[in-house]
């Protein structure tokens, strides 16, 4: 029997967090770097929720190599290398699972994933999506050949002490992320939506901090 290990990184924690909040048992819903036999690598987690398989490969950013004051990457880059090496890293699963990335915002400003339009942009390889937003003709997808897209991007993050997840969905993906499984009161998605990049779904917590305040008169 191999042993069982406890996920390591703060994001793979949040993560696990998460699960565990949404009712999803470890072992029939999850597992944390699941062995296969003949395959080389072992993604951070592997989801098995109504009838999907879903393959989840977490990155976080360390410090930058340079000083501050020294040449920068840019956000686009440095979040668009996360995603491409877990999509390298995630090849091997794409013909029996759906796989994503999962980003954690790092420390440096040129690695905040808050931003869903500039994190849609680094999936696509469009460094200008953050401006044209997928307006009709402005919209540049890059695809590597023979190497599918991943389905999405999940950025988890904290609020008020619960795990949130954004999803950032690749409108090329076939088939398309479940981010119905992604429900989650502080849940968002992003989606490209008649040639608009929008959020599709807001959690109840989410919603209900966008509405504005009423005190009585």
């Amino acid at each position: 029997m191999h042993p069982i290990h406890d996920p390591k990184t703060h994001a793979e924690r949040l993560l696990a967090h998460y699960f565990s909040a949404r009712g999803w048992l470890r072992g029939p819903d999850w597992q944390y770097e699941p062995e296969f036999e003949g395959r080389r690598r072992r993604p951070d987690f592997r989801l098995r929720l109504g009838g999907w398989r879903l393959m989840l490969e977490v990155k976080e950013f360390g410090r930058a190599e340079s000083a501050p004051e020294g040449p920068r990457r840019g956000r686009h880059a440095r979040i668009a290398a996360k995603i491409h090496l877990a999509q390298r890293q995630l090849r091997e699963y794409r013909r029996d699972h759906l796989c994503a990335a999962v980003l954690r915002s790092g420390e440096d400003a040129d690695a905040d994933v808050s931003d869903t339009a500039v994190t849609m942009g680094a999936l696509l390889g469009d460094s200008a999506f953050p401006e044209h937003r997928g307006a009709p003709g402005k919209l540049r997808i890059r695809m590597r050949d023979n190497d599918p897209p991943l389905a999405a991007v999940l950025l988890v993050s904290e609020v008020l002490g619960c795990t949130a997840v954004t999803i950032v969905e690749h409108p090329l993906a076939l088939p398309a992320f479940p981010s119905h499984l992604f429900q989650g009161p502080w849940d968002t998605h992003w989606a490209l939506r008649d040639d608009a990049f929008e959020r599709v779904f807001a959690g109840s917590a989410c919603q209900a901090a966008a509405t504005p305040a009423h005190t009585a008169a």
